[in-house]
């Protein structure tokens, strides 16, 4: 299958390339999502905070037969994301607020991969997004630009809305922290999966 190309590659609002973005161009982060895919297997990605669509068009890409669910509150990121996309038949775009999306969506019939990746706004949908994660049975989560304390930094209000609802006990970055890479939080629940060496327990030493 031949890969559809991307017809916005450059974010002038943010100043941020596809290349930039698209796993914060780090390589162990990209190895981390395609381990996931060879070992845990999902069905489905979901994701909160369509962007521009780089991440979604990188999994529906490579995993045509993964079904990609995004949602995108913005009018304009809505518009040129369905430009980058519109080629992709397995992405399901929906243009709403994240909390109601996800009640409405979850739970998916199959193992499901969340990328949760809204949490910028003023109205900090965050915690909402947790909690319902936290009343499903099984599934492999990623918060991203999660704050895993000063060596590997991120949202700085990640840990306080998701450790009292998710708990503390996730994977993150065992690796060394360079510009342009933030910080990211694993949380699996009901499925047989360890991931890489390049991940560590959150709350075990270094």
């Amino acid at each position: 299958m031949t890969t559809p190309t991307l017809k916005h590659v450059y974010d002038s609002k943010m100043r941020v390339s596809a290349d930039q973005a698209i796993w914060h161009a780090d390589l162990r982060m990209e190895t981390l999502i395609r381990h996931i895919f060879e070992f845990a297997k999902p069905e489905y990605f979901v994701e909160t905070g369509t962007h521009m669509g780089w991440t979604s068009h990188w999994i529906a890409s490579r995993y045509p037969e993964v079904t990609v669910h995004t949602v995108e509150l913005s009018e304009d990121y809505y518009r040129l994301s369905g430009e980058n996309l519109a080629a992709l038949p397995n992405v399901k775009r929906t243009r709403a607020d994240s909390r109601g999306w996800l009640r409405a969506l979850l739970p998916l019939p199959g193992v499901t991969l969340l990328w949760i990746d809204s949490h910028f706004n003023a109205d900090h949908p965050l915690l909402e997004e947790c909690r319902i994660v936290d009343r499903l049975d099984r599934f492999v989560c990623i918060i991203d630009d999660y704050h895993c304390g000063s060596d590997f930094p991120g949202d700085p209000a990640s840990p306080a809305m998701v450790e009292p609802v998710l708990g503390d006990n996730y994977w993150r970055p065992a690796y060394p922290y360079k510009t342009g890479m933030s910080g990211y939080a694993l949380f699996v629940r009901g499925i047989e999966y360890t991931p890489p060496t390049t991940m560590r327990r959150a709350w075990s030493s270094p």
